[in-house]
């Protein structure tokens, strides 16, 4: 009897545990579900401007920005996914501004904020640091901070098609405002977004004709014995 009777307020204490455990199991799976609902509102705007290089409504951006809000705050934990949705929302909200307008600085740096928290939680992840070098350049700030975006980027995903082009942009539209020293390490990285894949290197030869920068790429790359993908004359 006496075992029977000290046995009993541990299986009881184990029944309250279950019902404790089971119990947060399913808050934090609501949780997800009602992140992951907001997160797909979001993206569902975030396609749509992308697909058809829309600029967003004040109401249709505002949507986004809470359904993006939403989601980041409803998920138990940070994640980089939901930091990098706020930021793109941020991004688009000022889209048609020129670099440097100053009606845009105030949520352009909200989005740098967030790629920072990207960056922070995956510092292997290219597109973190891709989006932190992109933004520098859109505030005008090709500082350290860009640099080490950039290289970081380039570090991180030194054959990813979409993270070289996108590099390879940022480098391009920066090119006139940079330094010597900065220039050496970016136009490394342009000639690799043009010899890794021929797609990247058709896309980017207009836009390297037209900074006047197509020469000096294939001068670049002939030197180091780069394929040039059929942009560059023989």
């Amino acid at each position: 009897m006496a075992t029977t009777a000290q046995a009993h307020p541990t299986q009881r204490l184990t029944a309250v545990l279950t019902a404790i455990a089971a119990l947060v199991l399913v808050l934090t799976a609501s949780q997800m579900l009602i992140a992951a609902l907001e997160a797909h509102r979001a993206d569902l705007f975030l396609a749509d401007w992308y697909d058809k290089s829309r600029i967003p409504s004040e109401k249709a951006s505002q949507v986004a920005l809470d359904a993006a809000y939403a989601a980041d705050n409803w998920y138990p934990v940070n994640h980089g996914d939901h930091k990098e949705r706020l930021g793109k929302v941020y991004e688009w909200r000022q889209h048609p501004l020129p670099f440097g307008a100053p009606e845009a600085e105030a949520e352009r740096r909200r989005a740098l904020e967030a790629y920072r928290q990207v960056a922070e939680l995956r510092p292997t992840w290219p597109y973190g640091w891709t989006n932190i070098a992109h933004t520098k350049l859109q505030l005008l700030e090709l500082d350290h901070e860009f640099m080490h975006a950039f290289t970081e980027a380039s570090r991180t995903g030194p054959w990813n098609r979409e993270t070289l082009k996108a590099l390879a942009i940022t480098g391009i539209s920066a090119w006139p405002r940079l330094s010597a020293d900065q220039r050496a390490p970016i136009l490394e990285t342009i000639a690799q977004a043009v010899s890794n894949d021929r797609r990247t290197a058709k896309e980017l030869s207009d836009a390297l004709a037209n900074s006047g920068l197509l020469e000096l790429v294939c001068f670049y790359s002939g030197a180091m014995q780069q394929n040039s993908n059929g942009i560059c004359r023989s």
